[in-house]
């Protein structure tokens, strides 16, 4: 999940649901033996931690750009471009 506002609240309401484990702000993730282990940002990226997800089941929040797109992969869906608008724009106040 995006490590966004909306990942965050689903991502918890998820571990709680699922009796899981949470790991927030990751930007690696590997494996040690069997057990994952997540490289997880904290005070605003200052530091790193490893975190082992010790649980049957984990959700991660993902910093974006945090891992490279598989060679040949596409992304999923792209913003449409918004229109240019010309002139002002907004509503116009009488004088």
């Amino acid at each position: 999940m995006p490590n966004d506002t909306v990942g965050l609240d689903l991502g918890t309401a998820l571990a709680v649901a699922w009796d899981a484990a949470m790991a927030s702000a990751v930007v690696g993730l590997e494996a040690d033996g069997d057990t994952p282990v997540a490289t997880c940002q904290i005070l605003g990226g200052k530091i790193l931690a490893d975190v082992e997800i010790s649980s049957p089941r984990g959700v991660c929040t993902v910093v974006a750009g945090s891992f490279v797109r598989a060679p040949g992969r596409r992304p999923r869906w792209s913003p449409s471009p918004r229109p240019r608008s010309s002139g002002r724009s907004g509503p116009r106040c009488a004088s």
